[in-house]
């Protein structure tokens, strides 16, 4: 009969101690405080972004506030400047004109007569000036007047004047004149020989005119800011029916 092999008792493993309740919490209080540091650093780093976005918001806010005040005070200036002025060289007060409409003219129709010399308003022709072509030299006459018009349709100041051989302007004011024209936006100069007699400028928006007398070769400052505060006002005016949206 064969002998039962004995079973191996496996060998006794050590007790393991448990640990001392105070070591385990005070394991848990080092990780949660880590945690909460961890936490505490990202919102510091979500509070520095949203920081630096308000700084750079609020920069640029006083930047366009700035930039708003000192064209609002320029603007002034230029429009007391041109008041100024215009009283030294005896303009008229602008004059505010009834709206005479704005229809295209059909193929072959003739312009109208105008309400008020130079036109600000009426039926135009439907093909308006060039917007690169802001001097001209050639005198306008009625079909040019009617191109003009739908150019104030759109928001645009013409600058008009009595050419000299006609008793009118000198050529010193018209250079002085085509330099304003050459550096603006939305301003066209020209000679107009029909200009009312006495009447050697005239400066057109959408109805509204400013007409001024003949003047001087020495007079032409004065013409230069009765010109600028005439387009800072009325240059893209509301009143004008296709004028840019600001």
């Amino acid at each position: 009969m064969a002998k039962k092999k004995k079973r191996r008792r496996p060998p006794t493993r050590p007790a393991v101690r448990p640990e001392p309740t105070s070591a385990r919490v005070e394991r848990k209080e080092e990780a949660r405080k880590e945690r909460e540091a961890r936490i505490r650093r990202a919102r510091r780093r979500v509070l520095l972004r949203r920081l630096s976005r308000l700084g750079i918001v609020v920069v640029v806010a006083a930047l366009i506030a700035v930039l708003i005040y000192w064209r609002g005070g320029e603007s002034r200036r230029q429009r007391a400047e041109a008041a100024e002025a215009a009283e030294r060289l005896g303009c008229t007060q602008v004059e505010d004109l009834p709206d005479e409409g704005r229809q295209h003219l059909a193929a072959g129709e003739q312009p109208p007569e105008y309400g008020s010399t130079p036109g600000t308003s009426g039926k135009h022709n439907g093909d308006p000036l060039p917007a690169d072509s802001r001097v001209y030299d050639q005198p306008f006459d009625v079909n040019l007047e009617a191109r003009a018009v739908h150019n104030l349709e759109h928001g645009y100041v013409l600058l008009y004047y009595r050419p000299q051989d006609d008793a009118g302007v000198p050529q010193s004011v018209v250079d002085a004149l085509a330099d304003l024209a050459n550096a603006e936006d939305q301003v066209i100069l020209a000679p107009y020989p029909d200009l009312p007699d006495e009447q050697g400028l005239a400066f057109a928006a959408w109805t509204h005119l400013r007409s001024c007398p003949t003047v001087t070769a020495a007079d032409a400052d004065d013409v230069i800011a009765v010109a600028r505060g005439f387009i800072d006002e009325y240059r893209d005016h509301s009143d004008a029916p296709e004028a840019p949206a600001l």
